[in-house]
């Protein structure tokens, strides 16, 4: 399915049922997962409080986490980890030290070749993401965050 399909249905209120507890739920009620192919998607089954029912302990979330990264990104966790060192600990864009964010740092790539471009705050992943990776338009947004566009 692709991204906006997945959307539209959460915004539809459209509902599917859990594999695990049966229950008919609403689709916000799910986690969405990535497809194997580029912009498909996914309702992940179970549903997200059966999830945190099942008590998945730190030591398979650690592992689900990098097991994820090594999918999408090729890198495992000690890449990841030595891109963190390299970086200082700190998002490459704002500079904010790992230890004061919650989330782990995004690895952010280059959406038309998949490469690997570093490891951002979810802030700074998520703003330049917004922007399509779009040059231009990250450089209009600064000539009009100085007040230079009018």
């Amino acid at each position: 399915m692709k991204h906006e399909e997945i959307l539209k249905q959460i915004q539809d209120g459209a509902n599917r049922k859990c594999n695990r507890c049966g229950e008919v739920k609403k689709c916000n009620e799910f986690y969405i997962k990535k497809g194997k192919t580029e912009n498909q998607y996914r309702f992940n089954s179970p549903c997200i409080e059966c999830i945190y029912k099942s008590g998945l302990t730190e030591e398979s979330r650690q592992y689900q986490k990098y097991y994820n990264k090594k999918w999408k990104f090729n890198i495992n966790k000690e890449d990841y980890i030595k891109m963190l060192d390299l970086q200082k600990n700190k998002c490459l864009i704002c500079n904010i030290d790992k230890d004061k964010v919650k989330k782990d740092f995004a690895v952010d790539h280059c959406h038309k070749t998949g490469k690997v471009r570093g490891l951002l705050c979810s802030n700074c992943n998520t703003g330049i993401g917004m922007f399509n990776d779009n040059i231009d338009n990250l450089l209009n947004a600064i000539k009009y965050l100085k007040g230079q566009l009018l």
